[in-house]
């Protein structure tokens, strides 16, 4: 089972309309999305005590969640693969070939 949702993705799975993108069917197994979806806090927490309201937006970002102690486990666990550094070394690697086409001088080439 990958644990990241790139991992072991190829620049094959890559479509490139309207920009460079990836599909992932049953990109986790059902138990797991199960436990994601029974786990997800009710909305007070990503209030912080202000009221809701009609259209409103509410951040939360992943450093919030890492740090919130109080926030599931399965979430943060999720939250942290997925601003880690390999998450994004691994997308790097899918999309180089459309990084460098874009942008010749940023990775090797």
């Amino acid at each position: 089972m990958a644990t990241r949702l790139v991992e072991g993705l190829t620049e094959h799975d890559v479509v490139t309309e309207p920009f460079p993108h990836v599909v992932v069917g049953n990109a986790r197994p059902d138990q797991r999305v199960q436990q994601l979806i029974s786990d997800w806090p009710d909305d007070a927490v990503f209030r912080g005590g202000r009221a809701a309201g009609s259209n409103r937006r509410f951040n939360y970002n992943a450093r919030q969640v890492m740090r919130d102690t109080t926030f599931p486990e399965s979430w943060r666990s999720f939250t942290a693969t997925h601003v880690s550094g390999a998450f994004a070394r691994e997308c790097v690697r899918l999309f180089a070939p459309w990084i460098r086409s874009e942008y010749p001088l940023t990775i090797g080439g």
